[in-house]
């Protein structure tokens, strides 16, 4: 029997099965190194402050009700050279496929860059900018991510 399908993402054929002892691994790395990652990757001069939520919520507002679209891994809000920027990040131990990355992200941002969306919520409201990132060991797609406006962070250790 086929599991039931709880978020919207995974009902629209998006399942998210990395949930391994890996993904977990990079997700408490990146809790615990959060400042020296973000010095590392971006050109801030001074920070001076950063929230990190993990398995964040995506909510979409219906007009009576609301539901969870799916969870993004961890949402870093960096407040540094004047203003606040919001770095949404997706971890994946291993990338089996660079499309369903891309269109998952996709799908996170159709939801998560309205005016709406950002209004409501708490946390990003006042966010200048929102990087979409993919923390992972497997660097192939690297260069097309950035493509696509999705930045990239390698988890330090031999991609398997």
């Amino acid at each position: 029997m086929k599991a039931k399908a709880n978020t919207l993402i995974e009902r629209q054929g998006f399942k998210d099965d990395d949930r391994t002892p890996m993904h977990d691994e990079i997700q408490l790395w990146l809790l615990k190194n959060v400042k020296q990652i973000i010095k590392a990757n971006y050109p801030f001069k001074k920070i001076s402050g950063i929230d990190v939520k993990l398995e964040y919520p995506v909510v979409s507002e219906g007009y009576k009700s609301s539901y969870v679209v799916g969870a993004i891994d961890a949402v870093i809000i960096v407040d540094a050279d004047n203003q606040r920027n919001a770095f949404l990040v997706e971890i994946k131990s291993k990338i089996v496929s660079f499309g369903d990355l891309v269109r998952q992200i996709n799908f996170y941002k159709s939801h998560m860059e309205t005016p709406k969306y950002m209004y409501n919520n708490k946390d990003l409201n006042y966010c200048e900018t929102i990087n979409f990132v993919v923390v992972s060991p497997d660097d192939r797609f690297k260069e097309v991510l950035k493509s696509q406006d999705i930045d990239f962070i390698k988890y330090p250790t031999k991609f398997k």
